[in-house]
């Protein structure tokens, strides 16, 4: 025997109430008034010792239907132990931990760590459980499913892995991505169901586990088609206290000069923040170099101040900010901006006169910048000897070298191994082909290829760039309308230069850059090794043309001198997961200020850092420090709501816990029981025949003591 609503059993104790009713002393009906005790107050009846229950069958009766009325409420059923299946199916549950550097937060951490431990705990044996690590990767650290072992663990087994995966695991400093880990975590439920033939509404389920901060990266949910029937259960792990600022180095672009030591800081401060009063302080590896040079800022809660700090000490290379009560993204980075000291060389004979010289232009040329100084050398062919040789195969300071005349052959086997080696090489074939008869024998030992052939080109009166490939990336900085203007740009004379091994094929080794308005190529280039041959059948001495004289020449040459644009890019500031750019990743090395060399990936010929702090980028003879911060959108920590996730179609939900499980499953089949015997209904049937009995007898009672009283007050003879 059982209720479904067993508090309602509890109005039996209304029995009382006729019990009472009963005790008490009524009135005696038929009064008869007295004159003389018309100026007294009457006084009501009172239970005392010697009252007696009268009518026990009457009182019987009453309490009888309140008993029944109220079971019948409590909705009484009769157990059935068969109804109830001994263990409920088994759900399949991922469960996602957000390991972004938010959550370095160590209370933030901490309460994670825990929410996923007390949810192992509440599962059922036949629970299945698996957990990923996201941040800006998805990362399984206990799989729902092992592909690569047949062997299936056990559902205890597997719980334990996860107890264990969740106390090693620790946040890293990526950013958050969770939309679109939340899309992968939806569809391999959706594909594990289809494949088991199981309703993911019963059996599979997502728990994410996160702070949940305002740029946890949801916008992608926008046009995702959630499935129906998968539920989100989002696991908050909130800060003992909320608020958080950050400070930024500002980069300058490039206006500022290596030694200028004047920097500008950005603080931002979260809108829910409780702290506004902050202090920066310039600091070095070894901790704060000088505790004076400090500036106090104020920054009110959801403001953003820009301030200029004081002059860098000797050996300060970061900025720390205190008094905020988040101390993850705390320090600002700075690296030393050292410019790149490279050695340019020309081999070429001197011109009689300087207008027809290419060297006297290309030492005119203003190829430094703030971040890259560039020397140059003519060398004439006749002069170079054994030492120059060596020098053009070992000398990590020269990284280009311009030819327009070569004379002996160990000098063009030099120059090809000086290309091979990841250098610079840029021939111009500037003079008449009568007058330049080595070149076809220089471009068939650099190239290797042996049908190459050099013709010169007859104009009537000159020649104009006519195609130019504005995707390449020398041309690319002139791709705007405002900038491609080349028909300014004339030659009086030029050479065509040919070679079918070199252009057939699928994947050509030379590149047409750009054409002359006849046909013939203007600029070739050809990968040799790990460098850049250039081919220029045309001189830019004003004798020959005009490209000297442009303003295009000084941006071209500083391209085909940097084709990967390494020392053009001015940015020293990355963000941690952002893809940094470098010339040869092969023969890069990345240590950090003490000379310890930090890991890190490799994407698409970029590589990418996992870890916030100062780094050197070692590459042959170059050697550039850069700045690693903890990525923007991990400082803005103000709360998320749920109804986010609501609006972009995502159906939220709750993992119950195996106890809860049971309890539901037990109310349910309660439910079923008393809806299926519908007990209450006899007893509410049995309650009212009681009432309609007992106001029968009530009402006879009644008239007998009614006829009683009048048969005393007649008078007697």
């Amino acid at each position: 025997m059982g209720f479904l609503a067993p508090l309602y059993a509890l109005a039996a104790l209304a029995i009382a109430g006729p019990i009472i009713l009963h005790l008490i002393r009524r009135q005696p009906k038929g009064r008869t008034q007295f004159s003389s005790l018309m100026f007294l107050q009457p006084s009501p009846p009172r239970i005392t010792r010697r009252s007696r229950l009268d009518n026990l069958l009457l009182l019987a009766l009453r309490a009888l239907a309140i008993v029944l009325i109220s079971i019948a409420f409590a909705r009484p059923f009769l157990r059935n132990a068969a109804f109830v299946p001994d263990e409920l199916v088994g759900r399949t549950i991922v469960v996602l931990v957000d390991t972004s550097a938010s959550m370095q937060r160590a209370d933030v951490w901490s309460k994670a760590q825990q929410q996923v431990i007390e949810l192992v705990d509440g599962l059922s044996p036949t629970d299945r459980v698996g957990l990923y690590a996201i941040d800006s990767e998805f990362r399984p650290l206990v799989p729902v499913e092992n592909e690569a072992n047949s062997v299936r663990v056990d559902n205890a087994t597997q719980q334990q892995a996860v107890r264990d995966a969740i106390k090693r695991l620790e946040p890293t400093w990526q950013t958050t991505e969770l939309a679109k880990h939340l899309m992968n975590a939806a569809d391999m439920l959706q594909a594990k169901s289809i494949v088991e033939g199981k309703s993911v509404s019963t059996s599979a389920e997502i728990v994410l586990v996160t702070d949940l901060h305002e740029d946890s990266g949801l916008e992608s949910l926008q046009g995702f088609p959630w499935p129906e029937n998968v539920r989100l259960d989002v696991r908050r792990a909130s800060p003992a206290k909320p608020g958080n600022a950050r400070v930024t180095v500002m980069e300058s672009n490039g206006q500022r000069e290596p030694d200028d030591t004047s920097v500008r800081v950005r603080i931002e401060n979260n809108s829910d923040s409780i702290e506004s009063n902050f202090r920066l302080t310039w600091a070095g590896q070894t901790g704060v170099s000088n505790p004076l040079v400090e500036t106090n800022v104020q920054v009110s809660a959801g403001q953003v101040r820009v301030i200029p700090m004081p002059t860098r000490p000797a050996g300060c290379d970061h900025i720390l900010m205190t008094g905020d009560l988040q101390a993850f993204d705390n320090t600002a980075y700075l690296p030393l901006t050292e410019p790149l000291v490279e050695q340019l060389v020309f081999i070429g004979t001197p011109a009689p006169r300087p207008e027809e010289d290419l060297y006297y232009f290309l030492s005119k040329a203003p190829l430094s910048t703030p971040f890259r100084t560039i020397s140059t050398e003519r060398i004439a062919p006749e002069k170079i000897d054994a030492a120059q040789l060596a020098r053009l195969t070992s000398d990590p300071a020269l990284s280009a070298v311009v030819v327009d005349t070569v004379a002996e052959q160990s000098t063009v086997e030099a120059l090809g191994q000086f290309c091979r080696s990841g250098k610079t090489l840029i021939y111009v074939v500037s003079r008449p082909v009568s007058d330049s008869v080595d070149s076809v024998r220089v471009l068939q030992t650099l190239t290797g290829a042996d049908d190459i052939q050099i013709e010169e080109v007859t104009l009537k009166d000159f020649a104009l760039l006519g195609v130019i490939d504005f995707q390449s990336p020398l041309f690319k900085p002139f791709a705007d309308v405002r900038f491609s203007d080349f028909s300014k740009i004339r030659f009086w004379s030029h050479r065509r230069v040919k070679s079918d091994k070199l252009t057939v094929g699928e994947n050509p080794a030379w590149k047409f850059l750009a054409k002359f308005d006849n046909g013939a190529p203007a600029i070739i280039h050809q990968r040799i090794g790990q460098g850049n041959l250039w081919i220029i059948p045309a001189g830019w001495q004003v004798t020959a043309s005009q490209f000297g004289l442009s303003s295009k020449f000084v941006p071209l040459l500083a391209g085909m001198l940097d084709p990967t644009g390494r020392t053009r890019s001015v940015q020293s500031i990355y963000q941690v997961g952002e893809p940094i750019g470098v010339s040869d990743v092969a023969g890069l090395t990345v240590t950090d200020p003490a000379g310890v060399t930090v890991q890190h990936n490799v994407i698409d010929e970029k590589i990418v850092l996992g870890q916030p702090g100062l780094v050197w980028l070692n590459s042959g003879s170059t050697r550039r420090q850069i700045a690693i911060q903890i990525p923007e959108s991990e400082s803005h920590l103000s709360e998320m709501g749920l109804e986010r996730f609501e609006q972009y179609g995502v159906r939220l939900g709750k993992v119950t816990t195996d106890a809860q499980r049971r309890e539901a499953a037990r109310q349910l089949q309660t439910t079923e029981l008393e809806d299926r015997q519908k007990v209450w209904q006899w007893l509410l049937f049995a309650g009212m025949i009681v009432l309609v009995v007992e106001t029968a007898l009530a009402g006879q009672l009644g008239r007998r003591a009614l006829h009683g009283a009048n048969e005393q007050l007649q008078p007697t003879g």
